[in-house]
């Protein structure tokens, strides 16, 4: 039980950082795309 917490809880963190990290990739994205414009 204690092995699978642990391998479920590597995945959690590891999809939070991947969800994180293509936030801010998008937000940047955005960013840029409105300085082009004005």
């Amino acid at each position: 039980m204690e092995i699978v917490n642990k391998t479920s809880l590597t995945w959690y963190i590891t999809k939070l950082v991947t969800l994180y990290f293509f936030i801010k990739f998008i937000i940047k994205f955005f960013l840029y795309f409105i300085e082009s414009c004005y």
